[in-house]
């Protein structure tokens, strides 16, 4: 199935978007999903990066194949994607993307997409990389922590009035149907009334869990980086079951940098502003390369929970499959346990982080030396 909502946002499946020395390329797949069946030709379209430094491209890409299918890039590409290139794809029924910044400093993809399992639900996922580097951004790379909950209090009060302007749309309408005595007036009625309800949460006026998540600030906002201007986007603030009574859904706010220059990084202003040549470093949310033993190629990516729990996955790349592994961190000490499918432990990763490089041991059925940096 393929979306119709795409036909003029995103590309054509097949075309390429050039800029600034980035070429993405659209690759549409074409084969069979997880469970046997074909997929429409062009329905799932994957964006592909190339570049003069191909380290940098082929960072990008994994990032961008991980996040999608849980295995990194194929390096080599023809004109579509299958499971030769160990793409599965499952519960996706449509993917295509826009290129919404290429400019030499970020290359920014917009990715729309619906996903079914118990039922079918659209959804969007930004992407945003430094072309210099391949490192993939977050808000907190760009932004200060006061100036995230800034941007949060921002979308949390656009939210709430574009509910309440919802709200008093719908009691006006409410007042005119309550004038009449009919039973289509009835049966209008109960529906105002039921998105009255909904809407009122949502703006922060009921007790119920849309009215706690409208209220509080949040950090799990998704941007979009454009040419002149971030766009925050909130989902909508009704379940599945509801949304056909959420008459505001997504909703959308664009701020321009220069009016954001106080609560920008100085990363983030360089990248953003073209201000300064700051960088940034870290291991956590990038991939990091390195060497097993004496010569056997590995990928990590790690990141950290809330509740300071380390998860990622590895990757030996001649393989592309990613193996699950958690841990903690304490001090400059990581150390990550290796679990297979049923939970057995397979080997543990005892690590020490130093500036950006991780050096420590693999240790399972035999011991090897390990070395990784972005």
């Amino acid at each position: 199935m393929k979306l119709p909502i795409m036909s003029s946002l995103f590309f054509v499946a097949g075309l390429a978007h050039a800029g600034a020395g980035v070429t993405v390329q659209s690759l549409p797949f074409q084969g069979v999903n997880d469970r046997g069946v074909k997929l429409d030709d062009g329905g799932i379209n994957t964006p592909y990066v190339t570049l003069a430094d191909r380290k940098v491209a082929a960072k990008i890409n994994d990032h961008l194949f991980i996040a999608l299918y849980n295995v990194m890039a194929p390096r080599n590409v023809g004109k579509t994607l299958g499971a030769a290139d160990g793409v599965v794809i499952e519960g996706t029924v449509g993917q295509d993307f826009k290129v919404a910044r290429n400019d030499g400093r970020i290359l920014a993809i917009a990715l729309e997409g619906e996903g079914c399992g118990a039922y079918c639900e659209s959804y969007r996922a930004f992407y945003h990389f430094d072309v210099k580097t391949g490192r993939m951004l977050d808000a907190d790379d760009l932004f200060t922590e006061k100036g995230l909950a800034a941007l949060q209090e921002k979308m949390r009060r656009e939210r709430r009035a574009q509910y309440r302007k919802q709200l008093l749309s719908l009691r006006k309408e409410l007042k005119a149907v309550d004038k009449k005595r009919d039973a289509k007036s009835e049966e209008a009625k109960a529906d105002l009334l039921e998105r009255i309800a909904l809407n009122s949460n949502c703006a922060g006026e009921g007790g119920g869990e849309e009215g706690e998540e409208a209220q509080a600030p949040s950090g799990d906002h998704k941007f979009e980086l454009g040419a002149t201007a971030i766009t925050l986007l909130a989902e909508r603030c009704s379940n599945h079951a509801m949304r056909a009574l959420d008459d505001v859904g997504e909703v959308r706010l664009a701020l321009p940098y220069k009016a954001l220059a106080p609560h920008l990084t100085s990363y983030g202003k360089t990248l953003l502003l073209g201000e300064g040549s700051a960088t940034h470093g870290g291991v956590y949310g990038q991939l990091l390369r390195g060497k097993l033993g004496a010569g056997t190629a590995i990928t990590m990516l790690i990141d950290k929970t809330p509740d300071n729990e380390v998860v990622g996955m590895v990757f030996y790349d001649k393989y592309g499959k990613p193996i699950n592994v958690t841990g903690k961190q304490k001090g400059s000490a990581l150390v990550l346990s290796e679990v297979d499918a049923e939970g057995v432990k397979k080997g543990e990763w005892r690590l020490v982080l130093s500036g950006e490089r991780l050096k420590g041991r693999w240790i399972g059925s035999k011991a090897y030396d390990v070395e990784l940096a972005p």
